[in-house]
């Protein structure tokens, strides 16, 4: 297929926001360590009530939970101290998983009994925030993702594709030269299945509305983002978290969805999704959607 560039009025608004969210800002930093000690009180009490689970057949996994839990507030304590290098972007991303947590955990604590829907939203934003706090603090627990993943992505996705470019001086190697707490720069690809059978390689221009959100607050309307500008072919940038995404076609209001994790997907080759690295020494991405 062609990757043609998107608009240059797109790309100049995107990098101007781009550069401001990739620094650091102390007013973000002071509101993800409110965040962070209001889930180490919450945490507390959430490990100190008995909850009786609805289902047996959870019991493991709050047993799970329970233990994690003291250890994931440990790294977001940890964080406080470490965030005046990382990113507003990514900094901003964790605090909304933070509290997101928070609003979970603070539900639940007013009740004697906890729902599977409970533990596996917990658990989802427990994997969300361990991602950017591994990069943040070089420590990240260990979590068993086939949890997560039986929860988020029991839906059989129809997209694919592409992966990384070869490193120029080694084509049996692939390049990444973002930091861990980079936000990640994007071009957007929306391909028709079908136009790309027929022999046009080229994406359709301006068609699609595309969103994003974190996986575990999908069901929450106001958690969406939307990216401006129609795709294909559209620019953005993303903190290095995971996301799941919608494109919208507006000629017959059909949603598509799918869910990338851009944090591991862009090391990764084999995964499902994989991103291409494009340019160096300012690097894009490829995000790209093959619909039916």
């Amino acid at each position: 297929p062609n990757f043609p560039n998107p608009p240059s009025k797109n790309n100049r608004s995107v990098n101007q926001q781009f550069r401001i969210d990739k620094d650091p800002d102390g007013k973000v930093n002071n509101l993800f360590a409110s965040a962070a000690l209001q889930l180490d009180t919450l945490a507390m009490t959430f490990n100190s009530t008995g909850f009786k689970v609805s289902d047996m057949a959870n019991e493991k996994s709050y047993s799970f939970i329970k233990s994690l839990l003291p250890e994931l507030t440990d790294l977001n304590k940890r964080a406080i101290g470490k965030i005046r290098h990382t990113s507003r972007k990514t900094v901003s991303t964790l605090t909304m998983e933070t509290n997101a947590l928070n609003k979970v955990l603070a539900k639940c604590n007013h009740s004697s009994s906890l729902s599977g829907e409970d533990i596996r939203h917990i658990y989802s934003l427990m994997a969300d925030m361990n991602i950017l706090l591994s990069g943040i603090t070089d420590k990240k627990l260990q979590m068993p993702p086939s949890w997560d993943n039986s929860f988020f992505y029991n839906n059989t996705f129809i997209y694919s594709f592409a992966s990384y470019n070869p490193s120029p001086d080694n084509n049996e190697e692939y390049e990444s030269v973002l930091s861990d707490d980079d936000p990640r720069k994007f071009n957007i690809y929306v391909f028709r299945r079908s136009l790309v059978q027929s022999g046009n390689k080229d994406p359709e221009m301006g068609t699609y509305d595309v969103s994003y959100v974190i996986p575990a607050l999908a069901d929450d309307v106001d958690a969406w983002e939307h990216i401006p500008d129609p795709a294909s072919t559209v620019h953005s940038y993303f903190a290095p978290a995971r996301f799941k995404f919608t494109i919208t076609d507006p000629k017959t209001n059909k949603v598509f969805s799918a869910t990338e994790d851009l944090y591991d997907a862009h090391k990764d080759p084999n995964e499902k999704w994989t991103i291409m690295n494009l340019l160096d020494p300012h690097p894009t991405y490829r995000l790209i959607f093959l619909l039916p």
